[in-house]
């Protein structure tokens, strides 16, 4: 402002069009009687707010220490050297930066204004009036969206960046983005800026705004007959409000929605500004969405494929199992035959006869495994008692549990509503859980399992609860997929096999809670019905 005479004009807010011309050395801004220039309809304004210092030929803006800052071009600033063409906002109070020489703006002093907004183009940006002023502004503000545009991927981001933009060039009080669905109804707001206590929106403004496609303006909701006597609009205290539909694919996908508690806050070229960066949204919107919907299909793809292979390592295994089961129930049986033979003669070593049993059990139990990964004989349920059934399988690991010091406490409730089972493949559940979690514990001194049962309102429940090293977080979504082991020598198939038995063949749930140091503890939800 060098060799010229400073004059504001108020753009925006209470005195909208009022003219100041700068004439003394210090001239100070704000709501106090003694003020240069005195704002008092200006809420938001400090007693001493700020002034402007002419020095030599420039004119240096100093904020007095206000509540809400002096902004300048959307900046806060505690200093700053001012040039024409420039805006600075004191409260709710907007000046444009003017020589003499230079005219003032024309604003408009409609109460309600509406833009078609199939009309409005980021390509033709219409301005009410031709001051460069505005127009400087308003370009500056779509270069911060533009750039804001980039790397944005997911929508919640991107919507907030925006609204970080609109909420310093405008100056709401508040600003909210809310989403629409395909039958036009308007969500939650999923990006809320600057309200303290309510996060309230006025749904009469909302419908018109989606119902119409249109970008609105209320200056002030109490001088316009469509809106002073809506119920939303007095819940919310709105007294000036603009929104903005963001269009999708010939729909509209969301709002930007900007109020305030006093009138007289936007205006016309708020409104203009607010729809063509809401037209500049609506291409990062088309593709958010589409890179979202190709990364659906990304992931289908990949799952997809990732069953096929799953699918073709099962069929391997399943043609290897019934081989190799095939094979070794015929080298067991006459194994056993004359095992129990032997094993009956007293002059046999008791710790060699119970190391034959825990083998011949190991191999019992592998045989099982296998079979229950082709099985396909049809699944026999029958009524029947879950504590005994749990019993009987703990009498067939008795053998490995004393071998590997691991004792077994029992905790089992009484009566408990009889379940459907197959109590061949149940078995094999217990068994494996149970093996598992004593060779968890096989290298430490104190080693526990304890097996119980209960009962909610739907479910009979067990558990296998061991106090081994437990399973890391890492892992625990990835136990019960198959071939998938932690042990040097294990298949990565008991797990899986579990999980089928359980939840398919028995409609059941099976579920594990590990924590590394502690233990891990598997549970069996059967249906009562």
């Amino acid at each position: 402002m060098k060799g010229h005479v400073l004059k504001l004009q108020i753009l925006s807010g209470p005195g909208k069009g009022r003219i100041f011309h700068i004439q003394k050395e210090r001239v100070t801004i704000g709501r106090k009687a003694d003020q240069d220039i005195r704002l008092v309809d200006d809420v938001k304004i400090s007693r001493c707010h700020c002034e402007i210092v002419h020095d030599g030929a420039d004119y240096i803006l100093h904020d007095l220490n206000s509540v809400n800052g002096t902004w300048v071009n959307d900046e806060r600033v505690t200093y700053a050297q001012l040039e024409s063409g420039e805006t600075f906002t004191a409260g709710q109070t907007e000046f444009l930066i003017l020589n003499e020489q230079e005219s003032a703006v024309t604003l408009s002093s409609s109460p309600t204004a509406h833009l078609n907004f199939s009309t409005i183009s980021t390509a033709r940006l219409s301005i009410e009036n031709s001051d460069i002023t505005v127009l400087k502004k308003h370009i500056a503000v779509f270069q911060k969206v533009s750039e804001s545009l980039v790397g944005k991927l997911q929508m919640e981001n991107f919507l907030e960046a925006i609204v970080e933009i609109i909420i310093k060039a405008i100056h709401a009080e508040r600003a909210f983005v809310l989403l629409v669905d395909q039958n036009m109804q308007f969500s939650e707001p999923v990006v809320v800026k600057n309200y303290a206590t309510s996060a309230t929106v006025s749904e009469t403004i909302l419908r018109k705004c989606i119902e119409d496609r249109l970008a609105i303006l209320i200056e002030d909701t109490q001088s316009d007959s469509d809106y002073k006597n809506s119920e939303s609009i007095r819940r919310s205290s709105t007294r000036a409000a603009m929104c903005v539909p963001l269009i999708s694919k010939d729909k509209v996908a969301a709002v930007i929605y900007l109020d305030s508690r006093h009138e007289q806050i936007f205006h016309q070229n708020d409104l203009k500004l607010l729809a063509s960066i809401a037209k500049q949204a609506e291409l990062a919107i088309e593709n958010i969405k589409l890179y979202e919907e190709l990364q659906k299909k990304h992931q289908e793809l990949k799952s997809a494929q990732e069953q096929l292979v799953k699918n073709e390592k099962l069929s391997i295994v399943g043609t290897l199992a019934t081989a190799i089961s095939h094979d070794m129930k015929n080298i067991l049986t006459p194994i056993l035959g004359v095992s129990y033979i032997v094993l009956k003669n007293d002059q046999v070593d008791p710790s060699l006869r119970e190391a034959f049993e825990r083998q011949i059990e190991r191999l019992q139990s592998l045989t099982q495994q296998l079979l229950s990964l082709v099985r396909t004989d049809p699944i026999k349920l029958a009524m029947g008692n879950i504590n005994d059934k749990v019993e009987q399988s703990l009498q067939l690991i008795k053998t490995e549990a004393r071998c590997q010091k691991v004792t077994i406490k029992r905790n089992f409730t009484a009566d408990l509503p009889s379940v459907y089972m197959d109590v061949n493949r149940l078995d094999q559940v217990f068994i494996n859980l149970c093996l598992n979690a004593i060779q968890a514990m096989a290298e430490q001194e104190k080693s526990v399992l304890e097996v119980g049962s209960h009962q909610d309102d739907t479910h009979v429940i067990l558990y296998f609860k061991d106090n081994g090293p437990g399973i890391r977080p890492e892992y625990q979504n990835l136990i019960f997929e198959p071939f998938f082991t932690t042990k040097s020598t294990g298949t990565g198939m008991g797990l899986f096999s579990c999980k089928k038995i359980i939840e398919k063949d028995h409609k059941g749930i099976l579920e594990i809670e590990s924590h590394v140091g502690e233990g891990t503890t598997f549970t069996i939800k059967l249906p009562k019905k």
